[in-house]
């Protein structure tokens, strides 16, 4: 497997930002928020091309139903979260009482990371709770226990970031 289009792209987008940061500085300026998110869209492109590129057309396309709206329902859940607890409204409602003073961290940068520790630290103490009570609870699907348990351990190299010596090795 090759993963040098997402990679080509990722670093082709993070040098692009580099680019406007130092020659166009107002460019940057009123760009600066969506190159990440434009950097981020190619991580997820290139995960989909990657999948897609191995597998047949309608897997393809399940997966990437599933992936997209895997990714809707955690975002929506993530910023639901986010403005409830950073502004006390949810869609522009106001769902706390008036006395309710909102922690405003919540609604900045750091408060996406707060959340999203908090979402895992609630499913695993769901999942937890599940395991006390002798209930089946989920795998884990992916890289999250190691290359030991992992399915795809005899064609991954156990390496998250590519180094290029794989390339190498499939000449």
């Amino acid at each position: 497997m090759s993963l040098r289009p997402p990679r080509s792209t990722l670093s082709s987008s993070s040098a692009a930002s580099d680019v406007y940061k130092r020659q166009v500085p107002s460019l940057y300026d009123s760009l600066g928020l969506y190159i990440p998110l434009i950097v981020v869209n190619c991580i997820i492109l290139g995960r989909a091309e990657s999948y897609a590129s191995k597998n047949p057309v309608l897997p393809s396309i399940f997966d990437g139903i599933g992936m997209g709206l895997g990714f809707t329902v955690g975002l929506t859940a993530i910023g639901i979260v986010r403005e409830l607890i950073g502004a006390g409204k949810i869609f522009d409602i106001r769902v706390m009482p008036e006395s309710y003073e909102p922690l405003t961290i919540f609604i900045l940068a750091p408060g996406a990371f707060f959340v999203l520790a908090g979402l895992v630290a609630l499913q695993n103490k769901v999942k937890n709770n599940m395991a006390k009570k002798g209930k089946k609870v989920p795998e884990t699907v992916g890289c999250g226990e190691g290359c030991a348990s992992c399915g795809n351990a005899s064609s991954c190299s156990g390496k998250i970031f590519p180094t290029g010596e794989e390339d190498a090795k499939n000449e």
